[in-house]
């Protein structure tokens, strides 16, 4: 049976459990916060929520990460609110080979979806994380002798800057229709605020009708030309 390991920075910060056994119910399937002494024991580990940079550990080709953009484009931080500020048409995911470098693996697979107006944060991060599962599935499927495939990066890139506390003020003059995508985009942990003589207030979007898991995903492997 595979053994596929999940590398966390802290055990209590997220709870796989019902992701692995929706998904990945027919894999040996571990959940740590300890980097493993021999990687090679291990026919995938997917670094989730791991900030840390940790050097040569892709060399076995068996270690990955998934980036919420259409990489190149997109590096660094906050993918989700801006897939949403700007406007993009779709919503990417792609899992790359961990390299030393940032968002700068070899390309194994991207998964994609389009926009809709009524898609806000909160629903694009479950989306992501179920979908981030869907491909795993699908990438032990496809490699079962282990050794991950993929291409180089490609392209010219850019690179999304760490976002703040403050970078979620909004301007009292500006109007609610400038701020509608912004308001999409925060999420309740950090919402949307502004201040008015002297006094903080929040701001949180909705929408009337929760909007379903989408249904055009696209999804293209990077280890042969054609889609799949």
């Amino acid at each position: 049976m595979m053994r596929v390991l999940f590398l966390l920075n802290k055990l209590n910060e997220t709870d796989l459990s019902s992701l692995i056994e929706r998904y990945l119910g027919g894999f040996q399937v571990e959940v740590s916060d300890i980097v493993p002494e021999e990687t090679a024991d291990y026919d995938l580990i997917v670094l989730w929520n791991y900030k840390k940079i940790l050097k040569g550990i892709g060399r076995n080709r068996n270690v990955m990460v998934f980036h919420s953009t259409d990489l190149p484009k997109g590096k660094g931080w906050a993918p989700i609110y801006n897939t949403i500020i700007r406007e993009e048409k779709e919503y990417c995911i792609t899992g790359i080979l961990v390299n030393d470098e940032i968002d700068a693996g070899e390309y194994i697979v991207k998964a994609k979806f389009s926009m809709k107006p009524n898609y806000l944060a909160k629903h694009l991060r479950v989306w992501d994380e179920e979908l981030c599962f869907l491909l795993i599935g699908k990438i032990l499927n496809r490699f079962p002798s282990g050794g991950l495939k993929g291409i180089p990066e490609t392209g010219e890139g850019d690179f999304y800057p760490k976002r703040k506390a403050e970078d979620n003020r909004m301007d009292v003059n500006t109007s609610l229709l400038q701020n509608i995508n912004h308001l999409r985009a925060c999420e309740d942990g950090h919402p949307a605020y502004f201040i008015q003589n002297g006094i903080k207030y929040t701001l949180k979007l909705d929408v009337a009708e929760e909007p379903e898991f989408p249904t055009d995903i696209t999804i293209q492997f990077y280890d042969q030309p054609q889609s799949t």
